[in-house]
């Protein structure tokens, strides 16, 4: 942690000459709220600048820039890579505050970079549509910051990830200035280089994103199991069979211990797993994947399942599952959650190294995840405060981290690599791939002046 801001002084008066001295803060307090993402692992940036508008916005970016220091973007700060979290001495510039949404046209919605995920599917309704995308933490993450880690979450499984909605973005960067980026073809793809690039590149100024018409049914089922191995093979039978759920998730019996302790009778109290499916479509379609997903769930040995028919009783259902990770809590004080992708075959493989972990590491290790495309959450819970646990998790996550890589997956399917995975990154990128990556940075920022210490840093 910074300990003394160094950025000059004549600097911080001319930003807030232009943009308020609400909105450029150097107290040590307004510091620290600024300095830390999901990781709760802070680091104090110099100066902390807020703009309420994307004039604002990209004017602060031009004038840090121009006097040689360093921006961390940041959105809500919801992140669990460190990705928003300043590596080095720097401004932190966050722009939770351009909330603007305009009305969705020919199936395009252009938002500001603030908009709140879940804001944007409540602006959306009135007009018959939806936005896709739902990483469980769309109550609170920005889009902007989907944009920047190439957000995911339950619907990918049918929908897709971020980049495929981003038909455009307007963004700044040291070296090509203002510009906006589009999926153009015969040109150069610079639209996906930027998505997903984790604010290393540029600062996100206006999105366009591609919405859909809201599906007119769904459905939600839960299915309990006796091991984790049946659960896996089931949700790999029902993919196999052309039945493909809007959502398809996994829950251990960790997860599903928190989640009753919180509200008792959620899910089978004593079984191993659970899978929870959602379908959305016409009733029609709906009723009978629905169906056809029960039908082999009871053939592949659930204990219990249980349907929820339409929307609303599904919705409730989702909110439980929104839960599972603030739950975790009850368990430990401190969490490291990583999100590991193998191939779906591969799961069962991963479910039992991450019990051989738990047990070899003596800690809790809770596993959940979109199971569908074989993204799961693998939640190391401990006390960083006592230097053995945290020595032993430390070791438990390269562990894993090589163990995914064996089994030929990646290190992150949908959070990012920031911080808390640069150091893991080599483990599937080689020399070839570092270079290219760094000749990339180079068209946008020569000089390192955007999100450094990141990804590039190795």
């Amino acid at each position: 942690m910074r300990r003394k801001a160094v950025t000059p002084k004549k600097l911080i008066k001319d930003l807030r000459s232009r943009l308020g001295t609400a909105a450029v803060l150097a107290g040590i307090e307004d510091r620290y709220v600024h300095s830390f993402d999901a990781t709760a692992n802070p680091i104090l940036p110099d100066v902390v600048v807020i703009p309420s508008t994307v004039d604002e916005l990209a004017w602060a970016c031009e004038t840090l820039w121009a006097a040689g220091v360093a921006i961390t973007p940041r959105g809500a700060g919801t992140g669990y890579a460190g990705g928003a979290v300043p590596a080095r001495a720097g401004a932190v510039v966050v722009c939770d505050r351009l909330e603007g949404i305009g009305e969705p046209r020919d199936g395009v919605v252009q938002v500001e970079p603030g908009v709140v995920g879940d804001d944007l599917d409540r602006f959306l309704r009135p007009f018959g549509m939806f936005y896709p995308v739902d990483p469980a933490s769309a109550e609170a993450s920005t889009l902007g910051g989907h944009v920047a880690a190439n957000a995911g979450g339950p619907r990918a499984l049918k929908y897709g990830v971020t980049r495929d909605y981003v038909q455009a973005v307007e963004a700044i960067s040291p070296a090509r200035g203002r510009e906006v980026y589009r999926d153009e073809p015969g040109k150069a793809d610079l639209l996906s280089v930027l998505v997903g690039s984790e604010g290393t590149l540029a600062v996100f100024l206006r999105i366009r994103l591609r919405v859909l018409p809201a599906p007119e049914a769904s459905a939600a089922a839960v299915a309990s199991f006796d091991d984790v191995e049946a659960a896996a093979k089931v949700a790999d039978e029902v993919l196999r069979a052309g039945v493909l759920p809007a959502k398809l998730e996994f829950l251990d019996r960790r997860c599903i211990a928190c989640i009753n302790a919180k509200e008792a009778g959620t899910f089978d109290d004593d079984a191993a797993a659970v899978l929870m499916f959602e379908f959305d479509g016409s009733r029609e379609a709906v009723a009978a994947e629905l169906e056809a997903a029960a039908e082999m769930a009871r053939k592949g040995g659930a204990r219990t399942l249980a349907t929820a028919p339409d929307g609303a009783a599904a919705e409730r259902l989702w909110l439980a599952r929104r839960g599972v990770s603030p739950a975790l809590g009850m368990l430990a004080p401190h969490k490291t959650n990583e999100d590991v992708c193998v191939p779906r075959s591969q799961i069962p493989a991963l479910l039992g190294f991450i019990a051989e972990l738990e047990e070899t590491y003596g800690v809790p290790v809770p596993t959940f995840g979109h199971v569908g495309d074989g993204n799961l959450h693998v939640n190391f819970m401990y006390d960083r405060r006592v230097t053995d646990q945290r020595e032993r998790v430390g070791e438990a996550v390269a562990r894993l981290m090589a163990r995914v890589v064996e089994l030929g997956g990646t290190i992150t399917g949908e959070h990012g690599v920031g911080l808390a995975k640069a150091a893991f990154l080599p483990l599937e990128q080689g020399a070839a791939e570092f270079a290219y990556a760094r000749r990339v940075k180079s068209f946008f920022d020569p000089s390192g002046l955007l999100n450094p210490g990141k990804i590039f840093a190795r």
